[in-house]
């Protein structure tokens, strides 16, 4: 996939939103390169995942998990916002339970946020959200890979955060990138 992705929206008042400009399911590989995602936003109720991408469950038919690759890309001030029930609100440009490859692409104020009185309001990784324990790997290679003005707010509170996952973060810095 290559593209610019701006000002898109998915929305859903009650239950599940998923990908403000992208969503992708079972048994696809998920490349994107050379691309720019700018405004996009995933608004739902308790489930809300993904501002510019969400991909869920990528794996062949035999089980083993296809990865989601993103390579020379940019995603500004997209966002994830939950309803006032908001449990798991994810990945403010990206949320993927599937790995994910970051190759020498920027993320700049991206958000999730969740704004409900529940005890269990979670507000997810402001540029990326992984639930489900998968691995990042962020390349530098001879270019920057930037993460920078991305956060989470619960319930009004502003926190600094680019990244949530449960798996493993992996980062290779080389050639002059940074």
């Amino acid at each position: 996939i290559s593209g610019n992705f701006y000002g898109n929206t998915a929305f859903s008042p009650y239950g599940m939103a998923f990908g403000g400009a992208i969503t992708a399911g079972s048994y696809k590989e998920i490349n994107i390169e050379n691309s720019n995602f700018y405004n996009n936003t995933v608004a739902g109720g308790y489930w809300t995942q993904g501002g510019a991408i969400y991909a869920y469950r990528l794996s062949e038919t035999d089980g083993s998990s296809l990865p989601v690759v993103v390579k020379n890309s940019n995603f500004y001030n997209n966002a994830a916002i939950g309803s006032s029930d908001g449990y798991a609100i994810a990945g403010g440009a990206i949320s993927t339970d599937s790995e994910l490859t970051v190759i020498n692409s920027n993320f700049y104020n991206n958000y999730v946020m969740s704004s409900g009185p529940s005890s269990n309001a979670m507000a997810l990784g402001g540029a990326i959200g992984l639930l489900y324990g998968d691995k990042i790997n962020i390349y530098a290679d001879g270019a920057d890979s930037v993460f920078s003005g991305n956060y989470m707010s619960i319930n009004g509170q502003k926190i600094d955060n680019a990244i949530f996952t449960m798996g493993d973060v992996n980062l290779n810095v080389k050639n002059g990138g940074k």
